[in-house]
């Protein structure tokens, strides 16, 4: 079996749209449409080959809303993937001030 490679695997992410429909694996990677959690759990799962984590936070943009993203491990520091670097949805991309931070998986 061959697995694909970290390029890959955030282009095909990059070009999921943002829909809050769909916040599982299944359900993101059968309608390529989720919001931050969903895209954060496809991630999470396609990114098997790399110590990676799931983190949730609150934004001070966005009051009451909880926001997910990926991060993986780098020397020793936890680093956010490079969605920007990607030309994800802005709705994807962290935020760099982040409340009540919380690590939700991590591999």
């Amino acid at each position: 079996m061959i697995f694909p490679t970290f390029d890959q695997i955030m282009r095909e992410a990059a070009n999921f749209v943002y829909l809050p429909i769909c916040q599982d694996y299944s359900c993101t990677d059968q309608k390529k449409a989720c919001d931050s959690l969903g895209m954060s759990n496809w991630l999470y799962t396609e990114l098997i080959d790399y110590t990676s984590r799931i983190i949730s936070y609150n934004s001070p943009y966005f009051l009451g809303t909880k926001f997910y993203c990926v991060q993986y491990l780098i020397n020793n520091n936890w680093i956010d993937l490079p969605y920007s670097d990607y030309n994800f949805d802005s709705r994807f991309v962290p935020t760099g001030i982040r409340n009540n931070l919380c690590v939700e998986n991590g591999n």
